[in-house]
């Protein structure tokens, strides 16, 4: 019976038991011996090169997490299955990088939905990785405002530098503007000449008219 390699990485021994107790099951094999023996066969981290899945388990995505992943990554083969308490703050491109195939959140998981995956992670085709990264990319700075309606050639500025722009399209003047974004004029002005220097442009008004073109106002 063709058996698969799993490897079991956390933040700390504790997740990695409880997970490795989760994955563990047992079917029946009809080659003849009747003798039971493992669908999953668990490996120790040390045999990671062997591992055809390797499920990290962790808090939250955070630096040692990611030092997981990237090590998974580098020297092994392994498809991996995260399985996380908060899933705020996972980094999507990140994660395809990594191969990770799919993330499970650790509330109420059940030994089969997490077997499951892990037969899932191992035996499902991977998508292209430079195009899904350039989408996943492309989808996150969406996400993070820093593209705007104009497409991926539009200016990207920052949320301080739109509230300014918007106030200077509706001809507000540098005291008008640290007022109502309580800022100090000095700030003000130092925002602005960010901007036109960046942007290559000649003064305010200009900075408006550029920025209505792009669409990003």
């Amino acid at each position: 019976m063709k058996r698969l390699a799993l490897t079991v990485c956390a933040t700390d021994p504790w997740r990695q038991r409880g997970v490795i107790h989760l994955v563990s099951g047992e079917r029946t094999d009809t080659s003849g011996a009747g003798k039971t023996v493992p669908e999953i066969v668990v490996l120790p981290p040390l045999r990671l090169a062997e591992a055809d899945v390797a499920v990290v388990v962790a808090e939250r995505v955070d630096a040692k997490t990611n030092e997981m992943l990237a090590k998974i990554a580098k020297f092994g083969r392994a498809r991996t299955v995260l399985v996380l308490n908060e899933l705020e703050g996972l980094d999507v491109p990140s994660a395809v990088r990594y191969r990770v195939i799919t993330v499970l959140p650790a509330a109420g998981l059940t030994g089969e939905e997490l077997r499951q995956a892990v037969r899932s992670a191992a035996t499902g085709p991977l998508p292209p990785e430079e195009e899904t990264v350039r989408l996943v990319e492309q989808l996150d700075r969406i996400q993070r405002g820093l593209l705007q309606p104009g497409g991926e050639n539009a200016p990207q500025l920052t949320p301080r530098e739109r509230a300014l722009l918007r106030l200077l399209a509706e001809g507000c003047d540098t005291a008008e503007i640290a007022a109502k974004l309580c800022y100090s004029e000095r700030t003000v002005k130092n925002i602005v000449h960010g901007l036109l220097e960046r942007l290559n442009l000649r003064n305010r008004t200009h900075a408006v008219a550029y920025a209505m073109r792009a669409g990003v106002l």
